[in-house]
């Protein structure tokens, strides 16, 4: 072969080598993109729906009087029992939401909701109420078991293992 012919070889062998690499750089720059993209997307759902979760707990708290963190002093009244059921229906969706329709969201339980749920399992009229909660019809969308077996997990914390719901 000519020695041309080599160096033009080379020469294109060299240009292809060097496109080969930037089309890696601009697939990995295009991954990390997407990425970044992905994660922005899902702590702007997080937010928006522990924003809206919040919100349904915190207008329910305002129905509420100051002395609901003294259960023996305090007696709701009719419309107060209504915001506690209200209360366990809007845990119920923080527990649907975060443990069956997207579980990515857990953390949300975990972290957050959970903890409030505990705090209202050492209320009195709260346990009342969850216990007639769960002795009405409502099948929970078929997720009974596992939405009262949470529960019972949550009470038993603070209360020896005991179980609070027994179906």
């Amino acid at each position: 072969m000519s020695e041309e012919l080599v160096e033009l070889l080379f020469k294109q062998n060299f240009l292809a080598s060097v496109a080969a690499t930037f089309s890696a750089v601009a697939a990995l720059f295009a991954l990390l993109v997407s990425y970044l993209s992905f994660k922005l997307t899902t702590n702007i759902k997080r937010a928006d729906i522990h924003s809206r979760f919040q919100s349904d707990v915190r207008a329910i708290q305002q129905k509420l009087p100051l002395g609901v963190n003294t259960p023996e002093a305090w007696v709701p009244s009719e419309e107060e029992k209504r915001s506690i059921r209200l209360y366990w229906y809007v845990v119920f969706d923080e527990w649907l939401v975060t443990h069956v329709e997207d579980k990515s969201l857990k953390g949300l339980w975990t972290d957050y909701y959970s903890r409030g749920v505990s705090s209202a399992l050492k209320n009195r009229h709260f346990v009342e109420d969850i216990k007639k909660f769960f002795d009405g019809e409502s099948a929970l969308f078929g997720l009974r078991s596992e939405f009262r077996d949470e529960v019972n997990r949550l009470y038993g914390q603070y209360h020896n293992g005991k179980k609070l719901i027994v179906d």
